[in-house]
């Protein structure tokens, strides 16, 4: 074997191919395969771009248009629990019908505002609540000492959860553009009391359902 096979027999071991011999002697390979090195390294670093950065891109991008969903949204559920109202007897309004509504298990959808506070009791024993503080005397005949002050709106939460109803929670701060300190879906909801429901049914004046 003579040197320069030798030389080359080590390069192709080691895959060093620096000279400017070339592969095999062979200077047109030699310069083939640098392109074909260098094309390589572009293409992984054209793919190898760091995943997490480019969806930050992509959420900041998207993030306006879905607060604007979500808002409109939550001005849809308002106005059509005002629709409700003025249809008849298919939704309630105010922390003391929607309280019996929920108690009933006659709620469909909770719309309250984010902000909603007001007092309320519960008796856990006959499964029934209200709105206000404690009141003197057992509403249902039980024992008033049975009964404990709640957070009305916790209280509402947690009955729509338990009976399957939708929650429509709506921001109150205002969108950008919107003149005043509250929101348009917020402000038209604090005419209804703060909080209101659409029913699964009509409940007609006997007590049956419609």
């Amino acid at each position: 074997m003579t040197a320069a096979s030798t030389s080359i027999a080590t390069r192709q071991s080691t895959g060093q191919w620096r000279s400017k011999e070339g592969i095999d002697g062979d200077p047109i390979a030699f310069s083939q395969l640098r392109r074909f090195r260098r094309s390589c390294c572009v293409s992984v670093a054209k793919h190898q771009r760091p995943e997490p950065l480019r969806e930050a891109f992509q959420a900041r991008a998207v993030a306006p248009l879905e607060t604007e969903r979500e808002r409109q949204e939550k001005l849809d559920a308002v106005v059509a629990v005002e629709q409700a109202l003025a249809m008849g007897d298919v939704a309630r309004s105010g922390d003391v019908a929607v309280i019996a509504a929920l108690t009933g298990r006659q709620v469909e959808a909770l719309v309250m505002n984010a902000d909603f506070a007001a007092p309320g009791w519960i008796d856990h024993s006959l499964n029934i609540a209200g709105a206000g503080d404690i009141p003197a005397e057992h509403p249902a005949g039980g024992d008033v000492a049975n009964i404990i002050a709640v957070d009305l709106g916790e209280e509402m939460v947690r009955k729509a959860i338990l009976g399957r109803a939708r929650i429509e929670i709506v921001e109150t701060a205002p969108a950008p553009g919107e003149t005043g300190e509250r929101a348009e879906a917020a402000q038209r909801l604090d005419a209804l009391g703060g909080v209101a429901a659409m029913l699964r049914f009509s409940v007609l004046p006997d007590g049956s359902e419609g």
